[in-house]
């Protein structure tokens, strides 16, 4: 069962767990930015976290091809026109990993279009978006990268977040609605686990994700630019951030927060936040809508002491023209026995009421 978080009237109103915090500046920004265009709509998104298809999921899904990844959720997502979520995983025949890495996913391509199935399967979602700018994006060295996109191509899985070289990882996927709208996803990564971030930053020369340091002021510009170069041909943008550590001990994190607001500044709608594992709050910012971390949306493994990461929620947002974003927030929970799967949570479970909390910002 969804949750109806609501909408908000004017530009800065809070509405049950949503917020706004962002100076009037920023809000008077974020609202010139939008006007630049003249969206039509409307148009309804699905966002979820880290989707670690990899792993325990190839002998799943190689011994019943028609395993359920979610199970229940098929009413709850009923209208979404675009599925978005992080890829945290490769999909590679490839078999030599990052030196050095501890955790290495993958997942056979012989079994992506199964794992997508699973995802969709039933759902009726007509697109699906997978970021991948993330800190499994080169687990399995720049081939496994390249073949991941080449799979990904392979079953009309629209991406971004890396590539060939720079031009293209921070190049967007522009999906169009069948009913004609056009929406632009980013996708970028403050963390790669790999040592250096800069070993895996895709460069004018070499094959690598998007990957932005917090403090790299250049960096977020470059971010800015992106967006400003594409929001005027447009309908909606959407911003797909790995972005943090793992598992938060203290909220707020201010640099995730102004950065944050700069992207909205320069035009993006709604920013989707994943690498913490376990759920962080909702944010509006002007008349746009920032989840700080979603939580896992599938994975195959048991929790970690202190942090409730079996919990997790979709948000789903519907954007109109000349109206603030109405959001829901689906929230789940991921089970292990048997198998690995994701269920959706009930207003009357106490872990219901856990996952509302955790999305509301103090």
């Amino acid at each position: 069962m969804t949750r109806r978080i609501g909408t908000v009237v004017g530009a800065c109103t809070v509405v049950a767990t949503l917020a706004c915090s962002a100076s009037d500046d920023a809000l008077d920004s974020a609202a010139d930015a939008n006007e630049m265009r003249a969206p039509i709509g409307p148009v309804t998104l699905a966002v979820g976290g880290d989707a670690m298809l990899g792993r325990a999921f190839n002998g799943l899904l190689a011994a019943d091809p028609d395993y359920s990844i979610w199970r229940g959720t098929n009413e709850l997502l009923s209208g979404t026109d675009i599925l978005a979520f992080n890829l945290e995983t490769t999909i590679t025949a490839n078999e030599e990993k990052w030196e050095g890495k501890n955790w290495n996913f993958r997942l056979d391509p012989a079994l992506s279009e199964a794992a997508f199935n699973a995802v969709t399967r039933d759902h009726g979602i007509p697109t699906v978006f997978a970021a991948t700018a993330n800190n499994h994006a080169l687990d399995f060295n720049v081939p496994g990268l390249l073949e991941t996109i080449e799979n990904l191509d392979r079953s009309d899985i629209a991406h971004a977040g890396s590539g060939v070289d720079a031009k293209a990882a921070r190049k967007p996927a522009i999906v169009e609605t069948t009913a004609g709208v056009r929406v632009a996803f980013f996708a970028a990564s403050t963390v790669c686990s790999c040592g250096e971030l800069s070993l895996w930053n895709a460069t004018a020369q070499t094959p690598g994700a998007w990957m932005i340091r917090s403090g790299d002021d250049a960096g977020w510009q470059q971010a800015v630019d992106a967006v400003r170069e594409v929001a005027n041909d447009v309908d909606y943008v959407v911003f797909s951030l790995h972005w943090g550590v793992n598992y938060v001990e203290t909220w707020p994190v201010e640099w995730m927060r102004a950065r944050g607001a700069q992207l909205v500044e320069a035009g993006v709608d709604v920013i989707y936040g994943h690498s913490a594992h376990h759920v962080l709050p909702i944010e509006r910012v002007g008349s746009s809508v920032i989840f700080y971390g979603t939580g896992d949306f599938i994975d195959d493994y048991s929790g970690v002491e202190g942090f409730r990461n079996d919990l997790s929620y979709i948000g789903r947002v519907s954007l109109s023209p000349d109206l603030p974003p109405e959001i829901d927030v689906i929230p789940m929970r991921l089970v292990h026995e048997p198998g690995h799967f994701a269920m959706p949570l009930t207003p009357g479970e106490s872990d219901f009421t856990t996952v509302m909390a955790a999305t509301r910002l103090e």
